[in-house]
């Protein structure tokens, strides 16, 4: 259990720092649509999915 919540923070530390940095030009709709893929359907159930295991 704190190993996940360990690696749930530093995700989302990482995430964190990265969306700090300044980007020239926006994602673009392809690469904004994986990000929301991966990162809000894919790995909360990959966690959960493990958690509950």
């Amino acid at each position: 259990m704190v190993v996940s919540g360990a690696l749930s923070w530093v995700a989302v530390l990482g995430r964190f720092f990265h969306a700090g940095r300044r980007r020239e030009t926006p994602l673009s709709a392809e690469k904004a649509g994986r990000l929301i893929a991966l990162g809000g359907v894919a790995f909360p159930v990959v966690v959960l999915l493990a958690l509950l295991a």
